[in-house]
């Protein structure tokens, strides 16, 4: 999980990502990195939790400004 929030981290601190970008579901991040999609839920409320993406009403994740 660790491995996941600092791969999100180092996309927004190279530019890739930006605040208000949409932000893969923990599903699609699963497909992508081979990692179980336990670990990416986990990742994903740990961002959400921490302000750094945030989640609308639709379910629809974005970068936060904590980044």
């Amino acid at each position: 999980m660790r491995e996941l929030v600092n791969a999100a981290t180092g996309a927004h601190k190279s530019g890739e990502l930006k605040e208000g970008d949409d932000f893969p579901l923990p599903e699609e991040i699963a497909l992508r990195s081979g990692a179980s999609l336990a670990e990416c839920l986990e990742a994903v409320t740990a961002l959400l939790q921490s302000g750094t993406i945030r989640q609308d009403a639709a379910g629809r994740l974005s970068v936060g400004s904590k980044f």
